[in-house]
């Protein structure tokens, strides 16, 4: 269930993606246009510096807030499968068993791994009757 949660909301932020690539790409395409003719607004030489200047101010501010608009935008639309995620949690998943899974990789002898014997050690408490019932095994390194 919640692959399919994530599933959507990534397909959702990849068109909204390409929505704002498309977005940039017209601002940037009239911006650069407008603030390279900007002598067509004016003949004066004065203000046609000041309407390139303003323009292009303005054509870098729109795309940047371009992209500051897709990240948020993006970040709120990944928040809703987060939170249907935390919803569901793993304490209401059923586990799948894997029936390719043997069990733990072999630890190597080499690595500093200590191996113990399964009488060295349990899982639980110790029966009373048990060898090692008052006192833990003294591991000792290899050398």
């Amino acid at each position: 269930m919640t692959r399919i949660v994530w599933l959507f909301g990534w397909i959702s932020v990849g068109i909204w993606s390409l929505f704002c690539a498309l977005t940039y790409g017209l601002f940037d395409l009239f911006g650069r246009f407008v603030a390279r003719n900007a002598d067509a607004f004016s003949s004066d030489p004065q203000t046609v510096e000041w309407l390139w200047r303003t323009l292009n101010v303005l054509h870098s501010l729109s795309t940047g807030a371009i992209v500051v608009v897709w990240a948020v935008v993006s970040l709120l639309i990944l928040a809703v499968p987060w939170v249907i995620d935390r919803m569901i949690g793993p304490a209401n998943r059923t586990p799948v068993a894997d029936p390719t899974f043997r069990g733990p990789a072999p630890l190597a002898r080499d690595g500093g791994v200590i191996d113990l014997t399964p009488d060295q050690y349990s899982v639980g408490p110790r029966p009373s009757g048990s060898p090692h019932s008052g006192t833990t095994p003294r591991i000792v390194p290899r050398t």
